[in-house]
């Protein structure tokens, strides 16, 4: 650290006093300091050094994060929110109107993600309810240029032409923990765990939430290839994303992200497009709520998008006919209301369009997989285990 350079612990302190949030503790080379009133939720620890570099905004909390310089333990929702105003760009600015606003920066539902732990069992699962995956991918991130290292997980995806697609994400490089994936698995199991919002401008959003007043984390470089069975990165045949995450759904159990695609797709063949059940889209993310009206205000604050009532329940449009649906919790299905148990706010299953909706349920039938009517389309009867629950519909 440069003797001329302000002290950053005693900045950490002062920027700390405009923090209203829970508590958090931070260990900066063995000094510990608390910021916030009350017991610390969580604790950061990180060099001074690595201080002064997040303050000065020569690197963000996410990229220290990735780079193990930085560590969390507890509540990352408390963690992110006390990052927030450490980073804060200190000239201000007029928070922009929040729900009922058309966000024209939110293009589209990008994925929804399942949490699991074998991510093979969950592959075959899948190809049973007449999914085609794509290959095994393997994430990864660059710190610093040149340098690539295994973000700790991998996928498999099921793709659609529109670009949606549904990803199973898994810890395949157990010594990389992954951070919340990792805290997501031990504390849910395997869950539907991730959201993913497809944005024109990853960078333009967090501007945004910045401006609202609500806490998150500058967008981070994520990559994505296909890897055989060793980690051996090759960003030209990448896929690149700058990714962050949205505050209000870390205390629901589950991520939401936003996600802008910087590099094209690795290769996907035709087939990969080609599903038996024959299912052309996924049109909306279904998330229960002890309190939905509660709930669903606080998703339209942080998308910006005024919700539509319909039918009991609620939807957040998000561009080409795609949904955040939201239902009260006692209002699940038997079959399905035991994957929220006690959460108070649950993502409980993905939507699919099908060309013919008979014909889907008859390779469902055909494979004995039991089907149950309800109002979000032909559900899986039983959760599929270790995976989830999906629901098919017929396409418009």
């Amino acid at each position: 650290m440069n003797s001329n350079s302000p002290n950053p612990i005693t900045e950490l302190v002062l920027r700390g006093e405009n923090y209203q949030g829970d508590a958090v503790l931070f260990d900066i080379s063995g000094e510990r300091i608390t910021i916030g009133a009350g017991d610390p939720k969580a604790e950061l620890s990180m060099s001074a050094d690595s201080l002064q570099r997040m303050i000065a905004k020569e690197v963000a909390s996410s990229e220290l994060f990735m780079a193990g310089e930085l560590t969390i333990e507890g509540d990352f929702n408390a963690a992110i929110a006390v990052g927030a105003v450490l980073e804060a760009d200190e000239s201000g600015g007029n928070p922009l109107e929040s729900a009922g606003t058309e966000n024209n920066n939110i293009a589209y539902l990008d994925n929804v993600g399942l949490l699991v732990g074998d991510l093979h069992a969950t592959r075959d699962r899948f190809e049973q309810l007449g999914f085609n995956l794509a290959e095994r991918g393997t994430h990864y991130y660059e710190n610093p240029p040149g340098t690539f290292t295994t973000w700790g997980t991998a996928n498999h995806c099921v793709n659609f032409r529109d670009g949606g697609l549904l990803e199973f994400i898994a810890h395949y490089y157990p010594e990389h923990p992954a951070g919340l994936y990792g805290q997501q698995l031990e504390a849910n199991g395997n869950h539907w765990g991730k959201i993913t919002l497809h944005c024109q401008s990853a960078d333009g959003e967090v501007a945004r939430l910045k401006r609202q007043g609500r806490p998150t984390a500058d967008a981070s470089t994520l990559y994505r290839y296909i890897d055989g069975e060793q980690f051996s990165p090759d960003p030209e045949h990448s896929k690149k994303t700058l990714l962050f995450s949205y505050p209000t759904s870390f205390q629901d159990g589950f991520m939401m992200v936003g996600a802008e695609h910087t590099l094209g797709e690795f290769p996907i063949s035709d087939a990969h497009y080609s599903h038996p059940n024959g299912a052309e889209r996924m049109p909306f993310a279904l998330i229960a709520a002890a309190d939905l009206e509660g709930t669903v205000e606080r998703y339209e604050q942080a998308v910006s998008i005024k919700s539509e009532h319909y039918n009991g329940e609620y939807r957040i449009a998000l561009g080409r006919d795609t949904h955040l649906r939201f239902t009260a919790s006692d209002a699940l299905p038997p079959s399905i209301a035991s994957l929220v148990a006690d959460r108070p706010v649950a993502c409980v299953g993905a939507g699919f369009e099908v060309r013919d909706l008979g014909l889907c349920k008859a390779l469902l039938d055909e494979r004995g997989l039991k089907t149950e009517e309800t109002r979000w389309g032909l559900m899986v009867g039983e959760p599929i285990k270790g995976s989830g629950t999906v629901f098919f519909g017929k396409a418009r």
